[in-house]
């Protein structure tokens, strides 16, 4: 498989190949074709692929996809319910509708979703702004990256591994760029879904918050703001206050 095939490099191909799963699922949850029943407040939608999935068949058994998918916690949620499903295996939060889950597929590719990504600013108003929940959505992808990597540390998955996101029913969203005196972005995110640039890890070692500053400077670049905010110039993340 090295060698070209169908004329493109196989770089090209495996990318394709990711991409496509990654707009198709998307897709799906924007059609509420998908474990997500809460759909307020915006959706983020995140897979972590791991390059050799991609032309492997590997099928993980049922032992392991429940012993790793219970440890890896729903997008956003550290309690959770767990079941098996048709893809592989599901760990999800929500009493009356699911809000968030992390599905396991059997190949080993991770999708993650939570909803309530942002919140009117002026809850009594009307037509309210949307304000992104910065802070909190970091924070969530951190803690699911972290989940991923020690399970392909745990089934031998090499890097890369790549990181795709889109943000659902988030149109005219913005970013609280002061907290204290609730000052929004100028610029808002601009349409549904909003796919993300996305990210190569090449590397396990490194702790999520310094891995992922990339990803959270296109985060908030889909609201028009240059980087995050979270971070200082050392780039040490900080959760706002």
């Amino acid at each position: 498989m090295d060698e070209q095939l169908l004329g493109l490099p196989r770089e090209e191909i495996v990318f394709q190949r990711m991409r496509d799963f990654h707009l198709q699922r998307v897709s799906n949850v924007e059609n509420a074709d998908a474990p997500l029943q809460q759909r307020e407040g915006g959706i983020l939608v995140l897979h972590l692929i791991p390059e050799s999935c991609i032309f492997s068949r590997t099928s993980l058994d049922g032992g392991t996809l429940k012993e790793q998918g219970t440890r890896i916690r729903p997008l956003g949620d550290r309690g959770g319910n767990t079941r098996f499903n048709v893809d592989g295996f599901l760990n999800y939060s929500g009493y009356e509708k699911v809000r968030a889950y992390s599905q396991l597929f059997r190949d080993g590719r991770l999708e993650a979703v939570m909803s309530d990504v942002g919140y009117p600013v002026d809850r009594q108003a009307e037509k309210s702004p949307y304000a992104i929940r910065c802070g909190l959505t970091e924070r969530s992808v951190f803690e699911v990256v972290h989940d991923y990597l020690k399970f392909c540390e745990v089934v031998k998955f090499e890097p890369p591994v790549w990181l795709f996101s889109a943000l659902v029913d988030c149109k005219g969203f913005r970013m609280m760029t002061d907290r204290r005196f609730g000052d929004l972005s100028e610029k808002a995110v601009d349409r549904s879904p909003a796919v993300l640039p996305e990210l190569a890890i090449t590397n396990f070692d490194f702790e999520p918050q310094q891995l992922l500053q990339p990803w959270c400077d296109l985060f908030w670049q889909s609201s028009g703001i240059e980087r995050s905010y979270n971070y200082d110039q050392e780039g040490n993340w900080h959760a706002p206050r």
